[in-house]
């Protein structure tokens, strides 16, 4: 069968011709109605039919018969044959292409091999490439934990740093013992010694006496010790008790203040009475290296302004 429009000889099973798209339906029923007026079964003669014009207005060559050798004519795509312009096959990737990533690959391969021969060039060893593990449970704790092959290491946080720099003061067992004895002031160009030394002789007869001019408010006596003391209370015989009759004639403390090493304090106010011990009892046991007693009032005396004091126990 022989496409009516171009002439191309086309198989009888086919709808449309592959050289131009011609639907060959009218060719076919042209054959079938040839061959029903004839009424024999013998097939006609195949006439190739004139040139027609392709679709681009150009005359297409004829196929000569069946046997003598038609002119090659290249096939139409079905999709154009139905008037559809079919999309336009993709080159084929050039060889050169390919071998891009390939390039690339090994580049990446030969750096990491360079790279890895420099490192234990310079001395690495294959530990120091794994990776380490380091986690802190308590960040603020500064507990840092590493891997297995590392030692776990402790960085002071500032509260132990502040407790590690004071250093701790040892604090004597036993019964408090000072070692010196300061005065602020005493009293001079008398026939008895007045000094401060009289404070711990054992004898009530003899005294301390502050040396300024009035009623000696703000006068003080210091005990100081090497090392910390546990005190728990302090004695003191008030007045100058060598008779009855000096204790009136002097000045007596009346009101005092005690101060400690760390600057705590405690007051207490005495009795006025010839020959009698006065026991402060302090609330807790005190660690300190010092014990200054202050006076801060003080009972009149008959005669004298001066303010004395016989004897004083730290206990």
């Amino acid at each position: 069968m022989f496409c009516m429009r171009c002439g191309q000889e086309m198989p009888d099973s086919l709808n449309f011709c592959t050289n131009c798209g011609n639907d060959l339906s009218a060719s076919r029923a042209a054959v079938n109605a040839a061959g029903a007026g004839i009424g024999t079964t013998q097939q006609m003669p195949r006439v190739a039919p004139a040139a027609q014009p392709n679709m681009q207005g150009q005359p297409i060559a004829q196929p000569a018969y069946p046997g003598q050798g038609a002119q090659q004519v290249r096939p139409i795509d079905p999709a154009m044959a139905a008037g559809r312009v079919a999309a336009p096959q993709a080159a084929p990737q050039s060889g050169s292409n390919k071998t891009v990533p390939i390039i690339i690959a090994v580049a990446v391969v030969a750096a990491l091999v360079l790279a890895a021969i420099a490192y234990f060039a310079v001395g690495g060893t294959k530990d120091d490439a794994k990776p380490t593990s380091t986690t802190s449970s308590n960040p603020s704790s500064g507990i840092v934990e590493d891997d297995e092959n590392s030692q776990a290491t402790k960085q002071p946080s500032s509260d132990e740093t502040e407790e590690d720099s004071q250093e701790e003061v040892p604090v004597a067992s036993g019964a408090p013992r000072f070692s010196t004895l300061l005065a602020s002031s005493v009293l001079t160009g008398d026939i008895d010694s007045h000094q401060p030394d009289c404070l711990v002789d054992g004898d009530t007869t003899t005294a301390w006496c502050e040396g300024v001019s009035g009623a000696g408010e703000g006068e003080w006596v210091e005990f100081n010790a090497d090392m910390k003391q546990n005190v728990r209370s302090i004695r003191i015989m008030a007045g100058f008790n060598k008779s009855e009759d000096l204790y009136w004639k002097n000045s007596r403390p009346k009101d005092i203040t005690i101060t400690f090493d760390d600057g705590t304090t405690t007051t207490s106010t005495l009795s006025d009475e010839p020959f009698a011990w006065h026991t402060i009892t302090l609330s807790e046991t005190v660690q300190t290296s010092s014990v200054r007693i202050t006076i801060d009032s003080t009972y009149p005396g008959s005669r004298y302004t001066d303010t004395c004091i016989s004897e004083i126990t730290i206990q």
